[in-house]
């Protein structure tokens, strides 16, 4: 903890003089990045840091992205102001649909100190997420950094921790949801899923008193009903899944085989084992590394 708020410490008071200076953009991507090395000593092992890289034009304009991480775009600016943020924006937005696949990727805009996450949802960039790094929230700088780089490994977690890394505003639950609703447009015609959805939304009903639930809140049940499925295995295992352990771990299967019978029923959330959802491997494949990385 100590060398992390010496090291931020350290940052802060640098970029603090840079701006001072009036320094390039550049010049505060380098500093930045050389922060992000030295709390993250194996930063580089999965994916090198490339900078002004250039992404061509796939669907829109393209241009050179400050630096790209895996699939992190960041974009720097001197300080982000009215027309700073516009422009930014406008920048991410077109390296990230210029992507293979833009719903994979985030991009953050930054000025050293404030960082804002954006994604692609329903064809417009949205901010999902956003940090403030300062030396008296120095754990909560790195946890927060960690959800994105995925570094750490064999964390003990704690309830933050796992708030950070799953919860509604984390890298994973995004990049899952994204999954999810490619999977649900595969069966929405289907009779089963849509019984599921349909007895669903009567229990909500009862619940609540009256109609509330619709595809986007049918979503996020089944998120949190998969993601507690992937977590009691993991906890059981000591591992992450494989690819193909993901249909019995959603219908069950898999703790039944260690013994747990009825860990799992079939409620409304089995419609991801639908056959057609199981074909889809690559989605199954995503949906799975998105915890692997974190598990």
């Amino acid at each position: 903890m100590y060398g992390l708020l010496n090291q931020l410490n350290s940052y802060l008071g640098d970029l603090q003089d840079l701006r001072q200076r009036g320094a390039s953009e550049a010049s505060i991507r380098d500093r930045f990045l050389r922060f992000l090395r030295d709390a993250f000593p194996r930063l580089e092992q999965p994916h090198p840091i490339e900078l002004e890289k250039h992404i061509p034009a796939l669907r829109v304009r393209g241009g050179f992205a400050d630096a790209l991480y895996g699939d992190l775009i960041f974009e720097f600016k001197k300080i982000l102001d009215g027309s700073a943020r516009a422009d930014g924006l406008e920048e991410l937005g077109r390296y990230i649909r210029n992507q293979k696949h833009p719903e994979r990727f985030l991009g953050i805009l930054t000025d050293g100190q404030n960082l804002e996450v954006y994604a692609l949802r329903n064809a417009s960039l949205d901010k999902v997420d956003e940090l403030l790094l300062s030396a008296d929230r120095a754990e909560d700088a790195k946890l927060w950094l960690d959800c994105y780089l995925f570094h750490e490994k064999n964390l003990v977690p704690t309830a933050n921790d796992v708030a950070l890394r799953f919860g509604d505003r984390s890298p994973t639950f995004w990049r899952s949801l994204r999954v999810l609703e490619s999977l649900w447009r595969h069966v929405a015609d289907d009779a089963g899923a849509q019984t599921k959805f349909a007895e669903w939304q009567s229990l909500l009903s009862i619940v609540y008193g009256s109609a509330v639930g619709d595809e986007a809140l049918f979503m996020r049940h089944t998120y949190l009903a998969l993601f507690a499925r992937t977590l009691a295995f993991v906890a059981l295992e000591r591992r992450a899944p494989n690819n193909g352990e993901l249909a019995d771990i959603l219908t069950g299967a898999a703790f039944e085989r260690m013994g747990f019978d009825n860990f799992v029923g079939d409620d409304f959330f089995t419609w991801v084992a639908d056959a057609s959802c199981r074909a889809d491997t690559r989605a199954a494949a995503r949906y799975r590394n998105a915890f692997d990385r974190r598990l």
